[in-house]
Parts: structure tokens; sequence; C-alpha cells
């Protein structure tokens, strides 16, 4: 398998226990309820469950194609971009970082080291 390009590495506490990705321009509300994986789903934004911040530090990281590593994969769809990118974000949006995935249709897979109390989110994107 080839791995794929690290586009964002985003390490530090999430007061909300969740990590968002969503297209800057979309207006699509998050979604409300969590999922048995923890994940809750729209076409331009997901919410996934992430360590809280009173337990520490966690990373939430943004791939174009495979990260390559062994981690349990809790979700994957079909994610859309009009502008060409995401940001990846707490659920107050208090702090957030941009990466370009480009524009249009991607499959989006999401990627933890432990489900429930992930210190590791991977958001892979790949052409569809």
């Amino acid at each position: 398998m080839m791995v794929g390009l690290r586009l964002l590495v985003d390490v530090r506490a999430w007061p909300w226990g969740l990590a968002l990705v969503t297209d800057p321009a979309s207006s699509e509300p998050v979604p409300a309820n969590l999922n048995h994986n923890g994940i809750a789903a729209g076409r331009s934004v997901l919410a996934a469950s992430i360590q809280h911040a009173v337990d520490g530090e966690a990373r939430a990281e943004v791939w174009l194609g495979s990260c390559g590593d062994e981690l349990t994969c809790v979700h994957e769809g079909d994610f859309v971009t009009s502008s060409g990118a995401v940001i990846v974000g707490d659920a107050a949006y208090e702090r957030k970082s941009p990466a370009e995935i480009g524009e249009g249709a991607h499959r989006l897979r999401v990627l933890v080291d432990e489900i429930g109390s992930a210190q590791r989110v991977v958001f892979e994107f790949t052409e569809r």
C-alpha cells in the first residue's frame, strides 16, 4: 500500500471531546448525534470523538491518501468540498487549522487508535 501525504497535524487539548472536519464554505450544521463509533457525518461536515481535554492532549491529522498506519476505521463515506479546503477544529471552532484537499467529491475514511477515547484521529481523503 502506498502511503499518502500528511497535510495537517493538530496536537492539543480538545475541550468538547470532538474533532470536526468541515468545508469552510459549507453552511451545513454539524450533525447532532454520534453513532456507536463516535461519528456524526454530513455531506460537508463530520464530527469525530477524540480524547477530552481533561484527559490531556490528542492528535487530529488530515491526509491525502492512506496514512499507512494500523488504526481502526470507524467511518467510510463521501465528503464534498466546494472550496477545495477543509478545516479541523473543536466543536466551538475556537481554534481551527486549514488544509487544501481539492474541490469536489472525496472518499473520507476516519481512523482512530481507540474507539471512544481516541488519542489520535486521522481523516483520510481520496478522490472518488
